[in-house]
């Protein structure tokens, strides 16, 4: 009965609910006024029509009181003005407004650890835009945590403004930097497999020490604490501490107040191997079986968490470049207690399709948007998947331009749109750079180079260098476009001039100009072909004592050739690689008209593996080889042979080893040549923010063959002939008689045969405050008696 009472008394509303709702419409509708004009009043900089746009209300429009309310929210929500007020006199719409002040200029007081510039590119108030009192305040937090990464835990920031005419303010950011906060020591509690010592080397946190006066990794930073964390439990997960675990992370302040200890409290767990390993698909058109090589561990190998996402990222990148976006690829591991193994599942499911709405860009003051943008494996309304977000961070940081990078991914307007937002640190991207060696031959040899690699924030890249020894001298200008037209291909241009003057093993004078323009495309992820064309003017001066397999070059040739590079690079790092191979294949063709004919092939191959768990040794072997042959009749002359030493089999000089005239002593070059390496690096000798590490090499190559190696001449001395063996080769002369009477014909032979030669040594690699250096200490082992020897070299650059 209570039911039925109570339907009959909502439906005895019903009409006074229905009277009531038609009597307000009829009061809306007579509410309602038909603008005639729009009336701005109290705008100084803003246009009219500018308040007009966001009011969003035309002449002629029949507008209700909601619709007026919902123009002044809009117009407050644009953050330009101070205060708005609508009026309705008649027909018309009276907007009184009061603009907010403009920012004229932003000003850093008491600042000396943080320069203006770093503290500018930390904040958000910017000179000509609108003050907004929140953004001031905010922008007074964020110099106060950039003062905490500095290891200034008391810094104070207080904001204030200056009014200026024309409603200008000037903000002014009163600093107090406060005493420096250091690092005084770096603990570890529960740690058995790896020492204390190894662990700080894990962590970025670091004690202070004399050493350590240019490095900030020694300054109390509280927000390292949570990275030093992620740092120690990625190290163990990568060596089968799959149950590894930061039980705490605490930072106490001495007792003399002079720093802060750091102590990490960890549980090691166990070691586990990997048990079994498998691969599925739920999604019916992927066949998992043509994934399966991607997995590079199978059962029993240590179990290397790093190794197992790194897997999942290369199936689904794989996935990804057939055609499937919409998948994910999800891991799954169950541990086997008693055995000390984990198996691990990998499972290939469906994934709901999200797309990129927004790519947004923030901390690029000097790098255009567009050179950042086209470092992205996707664009707005593309698929959005993780595979090409940590392909596209590889892919900035790999460009050098800045110092800290972070992507993350918000939510989009949608349930499947997501927004990226990047945020980037710069960092200078020029650096000067001069070096200095020492040879027999060339004595002191000086360079100095120039680089921009970040040419006006554009990312194209332009060098000019020079070189100069007792040898001669080099000019190079060079200029890169790596993204030609928006796509991902270089484009280059290369102009040298160099001399190579007359001295003890080079009684001849060659001079050559050239232009070597380029271009470079990716044919893979791992691999890239660049194209060039080179033409090249030679010019040969004879001079008294010239080997007379030289003597006939003299003269000016043009040479034109074509040719190309391959290189497929799998190395984890370019700049300092621990891991992975790079091999370059080359070839370049002479003849294109021009007075050369010849074919030019070099191989290299550069192959890294780490020696020890920790990843601080570092072994490599390298190899180069090359060979070139002229045809169509061509001999080939000095400049076209290959000259090995130097960088290239060290404890030589350059042109030190090979065929040489036992007459003038000239180094004459080879038509093929090989050189292999074995290296040792490490940075276990010395603390690591030293920047230095050392290591021992073993070179082994030889130079050989010439097109014609024999030559007749007359009046070679006795001393020469007897001495000939020891110089490269052989003189062999006869005495004939004639009406003149008698001369002497001697037949002399270069050697040119595959001598082995080799050497050991040691270098040392310092990233010193003003710039990396190499210093290099060689002796050769096995060498001939006319080979020249380089016994010491020292390189040097400094970044600006």
């Amino acid at each position: 009965m209570s039911g039925i009472r109570s339907t009959r008394k909502i439906l005895s509303c019903v009409p006074l609910t229905l009277v009531l709702f038609l009597a307000g419409a009829v009061e809306a509708r007579a509410r309602s006024i038909t603008l005639a004009e729009t009336v701005v009043l109290g705008n100084q900089r803003i246009e009219s029509e500018t308040v007009q746009y966001y009011l969003a209300l035309d002449p002629g429009q029949a507008v209700t009181p909601g619709e007026i309310n919902e123009a002044l929210r809009a117009l407050q929500e644009t953050g330009l003005f101070e205060d708005v007020a609508l009026e309705v006199a008649g027909s018309s719409l009276i907007v009184r407004v009061q603009e907010r002040p403009f920012v004229n200029e932003v000003v850093f007081e008491g600042n000396d650890i943080l320069a203006d510039d770093a503290l500018a590119a930390g904040i958000r108030t910017r000179s000509r835009t609108v003050y907004s009192a929140a953004t001031v305040e905010a922008d007074a937090v964020r110099i106060v945590d950039l003062y905490a990464r500095a290891g200034r835990l008391a810094a104070t920031v207080e904001p204030n403004y200056i009014e200026r005419d024309n409603n200008r303010v000037d903000i002014v950011f009163e600093i107090d930097e406060g005493p420096v906060s250091r690092v005084r020591r770096v603990a570890f509690v529960g740690n058995r497999v790896f020492s204390d010592w190894t662990l700080r080397r894990v962590v970025n946190s670091r004690e202070a020490a004399w050493y350590r006066i240019f490095a900030s990794t020694d300054l109390f930073d509280p927000g390292r604490l949570d990275a030093d964390k992620a740092l120690l439990a990625r190290y163990y997960a990568g060596r089968g501490y799959a149950d590894f675990e930061v039980l705490s992370a605490v930072a106490s302040l001495t007792e003399s107040g002079s720093g802060f200890v750091i102590t990490f409290t960890v549980r090691e767990g166990e070691r586990y191997d990997f048990g079994e390993v498998s691969l599925e698909s739920e999604v019916p058109e992927i066949d998992p079986q043509a994934l399966r090589e991607l997995i590079e561990f199978d059962t029993g190998d240590v179990f290397d968490g790093i190794e197992v996402e790194q897997t999942a990222e290369a199936i689904q990148g794989d996935l990804e470049r057939a055609g499937s976006p919409f998948v994910e690829v999800d891991v799954e591991t169950r541990k086997n207690a008693d055995a000390r193994t984990l198996d691990v599942r990998y499972r290939i499911v469906a994934a709901e399709a999200i797309y990129v709405e927004r790519i947004q860009i923030d901390g690029n003051i000097r790098t255009l948007d567009s050179v950042i943008r086209r470092e992205f494996t996707f664009m707005e309304g593309d698929a959005f998947n993780r595979t090409k977000l940590a392909a596209t961070r590889r892919k900035l940081r790999g460009l050098g331009f800045f110092s800290s990078i972070n992507l993350r991914v918000e939510d989009g307007s949608r349930p499947d749109r997501v927004v990226v937002h990047v945020e980037v640190e710069e960092q200078s991207t020029g650096s000067l750079s001069f070096g200095v060696g020492y040879s027999t031959v060339d004595k002191v040899i000086g360079s100095l180079k120039l680089t921009e690699r970040n040419l006006l924030g554009r990312g194209q890249e332009v060098t000019m260098s020079f070189e100069t020894s007792d040898g001669g001298d080099l000019y190079q200008l060079a200029f890169t476009e790596p993204r030609f037209r928006g796509r991902d291909l270089a484009v280059g241009i290369d102009l040298y001039r160099s001399q190579d003057e007359a001295h003890s093993t080079q009684t001849y004078e060659l001079r050559r100009m050239g232009v070597v323009p380029t271009v470079e495309f990716p044919l893979s992820d791992e691999t890239r072909m660049n194209l060039n064309y080179r033409l090249e003017s030679q010019d040969t001066d004879r001079v008294s004592g010239t080997s007379d397999l030289v003597r006939r070059e003299k003269g000016t040739t043009v040479s034109s050739s074509t040719g190309y590079q391959l290189v497929w690079d799998k190395r984890d790092d370019p700049l300092q690689p621990s891991s992975g191979t790079i091999v370059t294949l080359q070839q370049q063709v002479a003849g294109l008209g021009g007075d050369t004919r010849s074919i030019l092939t070099e191989l290299t191959g550069n192959y890294f593996r780490p020696l020890d768990q920790e990843g601080s040794m570092i072994g490599s072997l390298r190899f180069w080889g090359g060979a070139v042959a002229g045809f169509g009749g061509y001999e080939l002359e000095g400049a076209d042979r290959f000259y090995v030493g130097g960088a290239r089999l060290r404890g030589f000089s350059y042109g030190g080893v090979g065929p040489r005239d036992p007459v003038s002593d000239e180094a004459l070059g080879g038509k093929f040549y090989a050189v292999a390496s074995a290296e040792l690096l490490s940075d276990v000798l010395l603390p690591e923010e030293l920047g230095v590490r050392a290591g021992v090499f073993v070179d082994v190559g030889t130079v050989s063959s010439l097109d014609r190696n024999s030559y007749t001449r007359s009046e070679v001395s006795g001393s020469r002939e007897k001495d000939a063996t020891e110089n490269g080769g052989s003189i062999a002369c006869t005495t004939a008689s004639g009406s003149k009477g008698s001369r002497s014909d001697c037949k002399i032979t270069v050697d040119d045969s595959a001598r082995i030669r080799s050497s050991v040594g040691a270098q040392l690699l310092w990233s010193s405050p003003i710039g990396p250096m190499r210093f290099v200490f060689a002796k050769d082992v096995k060498s001939e008696s006319y080979d020249i020897d380089e016994s010491f070299r020292f390189i040097i650059g400094s970044p600006f």
